[in-house]
């Protein structure tokens, strides 16, 4: 997840309370393995991401149990159809507990309560929930929250990108470090089939609430309301089925439109990203670096809003902006595929 407002605030807790947790996790003996066997895990991780060109980070080289990951209730309008976390019509509140977030809920607006295990962008430290994580969701995250520091994207493309970045490194790092026939190389590819089939069902159900919402004004709020919960139950359904085929816990509650808002913005370019993935020969060096040259060429949010014209809404720039960046991308593909013809 990109860095998100207000987190000098929580980086100030965790400054403040480093030091305790770092004295109470000794205790616990359990705890202190955990914590010294990611730690240095994380040390093989950095040396891997910068031999496949990673600028270094500060993210993940300490850790604080004064967190339980970083907490944000997302909060959207039943009758708004969110293009992305970004969308003026998505709420964000941060440093928030659950039970409060969930009070948001009501006949006219919906909340999801998401316990973001990472952020990048303020050196974030291993928190305990990274620590309980199984060991492919850990490997995922810290590359992907490695990745964002490294280029500067629209978040619809970063995340997507982070996320094929993240899943793939995961692998072939685990395949490195542990083995082929090992558990965390099963694990990871387990974990990547699973992201990957999530987002083909996410972008399915919201093509089918996009054509929804385009006649919500022109559809009795009953009969939109029930076939709007249909196609999210249906989803729920779906991610039921595939936690419990992969044997992946569940970490959000019942999807809702607040948390589809959210999602799309990692599902929606997700198909490009691995279309760039498997243009670079499965290679995730060469597909960091391709993106890394997307982020030098890539139109500036200045260049399209002027190309755009006028006063117009944040959502609207957002969608024109990632298309840009999409045909940019596009390109550069095209003319990396007629080498590879001649």
């Amino acid at each position: 997840m990109k860095k998100i407002k207000t987190l000098f605030l929580i980086f100030a807790v965790f400054a403040l309370f480093a030091c305790a947790e770092k004295e109470a996790i000794k205790k616990d003996d359990t705890l202190y393995s955990v914590y010294k066997e990611r730690m240095a895990l994380v040390g093989d991780i950095k040396k891997y991401e910068e031999n496949m060109g990673f600028k270094q980070t500060n993210n993940f080289l300490s850790y604080s149990g004064a967190t339980n990951g970083y907490p944000i209730c997302y909060i959207v309008s039943k009758f708004k159809l969110p293009y992305s976390y970004e969308d003026d019509a998505v709420d964000e509140i941060t440093n928030i507990d659950k039970e409060s977030c969930e009070a948001f809920n009501n006949k006219n607006t919906e909340a999801i309560f998401y316990p973001a295990e990472a952020v990048a962008g303020i050196g974030f430290p291993i928190s305990r929930i990274m620590l309980e994580a199984p060991i492919a969701r850990f490997l995922y995250l810290v590359f992907h929250e490695d990745f964002h520091e490294q280029v500067d994207l629209p978040a619809g493309i970063e995340e997507a990108v982070g996320d094929i970045i993240g899943l793939e490194a995961a692998k072939s790092f685990a395949k490195e470090k542990f083995g082929q026939n090992s558990n965390e190389y099963a694990a990871a590819e387990n974990y990547a089939d699973f992201m990957n089939g999530f987002a083909k069902e996410v972008l399915s159900s919201y093509s089918e609430l996009e054509k929804l919402y385009g006649k919500l004004t022109v559809m009795p709020e009953n009969d939109f309301e029930m076939v709007r919960n249909e196609i999210l139950e249906q989803l729920d359904k779906k991610l039921d089925y595939l936690t419990e085929n992969h044997k992946i816990k569940r970490i959000i509650g019942k999807i809702n439109i607040a948390y589809l808002g959210v999602i799309m913005t990692y599902s929606r370019h997700a198909a490009l990203a691995e279309k760039v993935f498997l243009s670079m020969d499965g290679d995730i060096g060469k597909t960091f670096r391709f993106f890394k040259y997307i982020d030098t060429v890539k139109p500036s949010a200045s260049m399209v809003m002027e190309k755009f014209g006028g006063n117009w809404p944040r959502r609207d720039f957002i969608e024109f902006y990632e298309k840009e960046i999409v045909k940019e991308i596009e390109k550069q593909l095209e003319i990396i595929n007629a080498k590879k013809i001649q």
